[in-house]
């Protein structure tokens, strides 16, 4: 089945087998319509997959089909919270994962400098030349966060990692959901690559939200879970198409193959392993 669809202000044509349109799309819908019919208020569906499955594609999909049947399905997306690029320019990921702020006079005035080339990560070996100070929402670890580095890393250089996400302004949004009324909602700019607030109106009763890490087997993702979501999918799908997708996806915005490449094994690679390797279960499983 075909449709043209706009997907984070890109037009094209998306397509899915018809088997899995009428045994499993059309299905999930159905059941969220009895579901929210139920319970007599808005519901918060929550997909989650790893990059490059096509989560965005999906979901605008699901709310077009849902539209021809009736069923009035909405989406919106978890990367409109990605911290601002000032931010992530600013802070850094401690090895035990923490988010610590750069001092003023470490800094220097020139955050720009701190992300370094792509994919390269900004390195320190004395920690105490950071300033303890939590990013808002980031839950504070004692443990190693997967894949962590031994020393500090820029947060610039992991965008789209979990650290670098607002999730206590997340949440906040997720609540004024809850109440039922119509809630402004952030968009990520993919031609800025930052998130505009208020981007986008969320009005309906059926919320499909759509992100890498709301199934992620770690506080506050799990809280949010809990709090928040009706239902639960995760969608999978092999890691290898994941990888050329991204290296292309990097291509296409200008970076040379071995830039992209870089990019992959030190931030999108990692993030796919912690996506497949460290969610909870799901209620549905979906494999595109």
């Amino acid at each position: 089945m075909n449709r043209q669809l706009t997907v984070n202000g890109f037009t094209y044509q998306a397509e899915y087998a018809d088997a899995l349109v009428e045994h499993t799309l059309l299905p999930l819908l159905f059941r969220l319509d009895v579901m929210q019919k139920r319970k007599g208020r808005r519901i918060l569906v929550f997909l989650a997959a790893p990059p490059a499955v096509g989560k965005s594609t999906l979901v605008a999909f699901l709310a077009a089909l849902g539209g021809e049947r009736g069923i009035a399905v909405q989406g919106a997306g978890l990367d409109g919270f990605h911290f601002p690029n000032a931010y992530l320019r600013s802070h850094v990921r401690m090895p035990d994962g923490t988010v610590a702020a750069l001092s003023p006079a470490e800094n220097n005035g020139n955050t720009s400098a701190l992300a370094g080339n792509e994919g390269r990560l900004f390195r320190r070996s004395n920690a105490a030349l950071y300033a303890a100070a939590p990013a808002q929402g980031w839950n504070q670890r004692g443990d190693r966060l997967p894949g962590s580095d031994a020393s500090p890393v820029c947060l610039a250089a992991i965008k789209g990692s979990p650290e670098t996400f607002d999730t206590g302004a997340f949440r906040e949004k997720l609540r004024e959901l809850m109440e039922g009324g119509p809630v402004r909602w952030p968009v990520y700019d993919r031609r800025k690559h930052e998130p505009l607030r208020d981007a986008a109106l969320l009005a309906e009763n059926i919320i499909l939200i759509e992100g890498n890490w709301l199934l992620l087997a770690e506080e506050p993702w799990m809280e949010i879970r809990r709090t928040f979501a009706d239902l639960a999918i995760f969608a999978t799908a092999n890691p290898e198409i994941l990888r050329e997708r991204l290296i292309s996806r990097k291509m296409r915005g200008g970076s040379t193959r071995a830039a992209a490449e870089t990019w992959y094994e030190t931030t999108d690679g990692p993030n796919i392993r912690r996506v497949m390797e460290h969610s909870a279960e799901a209620d549905i499983t979906l494999r595109l």
